[in-house]
């Protein structure tokens, strides 16, 4: 069978058969041949220090058993850092800072991400680094009570 096979954003393949290219598109997420990689986006407060939060994610996907280094030799010799870490958008409640990980597979993937979160959380709370969250706070006149 003659097929496409193109590269996602995410870096898993998609498999289009020629037969049948208009009706049928296949993402394999588990080919095995690369690793699978997906971004990671953290809203943290506006008076975050950035390149501590740069310095921290980093530190955390170097150390976290199941992340795959996407660097090439060359650059990790030059030093550049296991991921990019970019200030992706600005929102209501802070800043949004994104980044990739990539795992082995597909199916890694889940307890990776999850273990890197769960670091990430314990890191920031420990460097003073704030992920703001929305509180809703009611009020109202005092309510009638009947006297007894």
């Amino acid at each position: 069978i003659r097929n496409t096979t193109l590269k996602t954003y995410e870096n898993s393949t998609l498999i289009i058969p020629n037969s049948v290219a208009d009706s049928a598109i296949i993402e394999n997420k588990n080919s095995g041949t690369d690793p699978y990689t997906r971004y990671m986006n953290i809203t943290v407060a506006y008076d975050a220090d950035i390149d501590l939060i740069r310095k921290i994610v980093c530190q955390v996907l170097a150390e976290t058993a199941g992340v795959v280094d996407p660097r090439t030799a060359e650059q990790k010799a030059a030093g550049s850092p296991i991921a990019d870490v970019l200030v992706w958008d600005f929102l209501t409640g802070g800043m949004q800072i994104h980044f990739g990980i990539s795992a082995r597979t597909f199916g890694d993937s889940f307890g990776v991400f999850a273990e890197v979160r769960e670091k990430l959380i314990r890191a920031f709370r420990q460097n003073g680094i704030t992920i703001p969250y929305q509180t809703i706070t009611l009020t109202g006149a005092p309510q009638n009570t009947p006297k007894a």
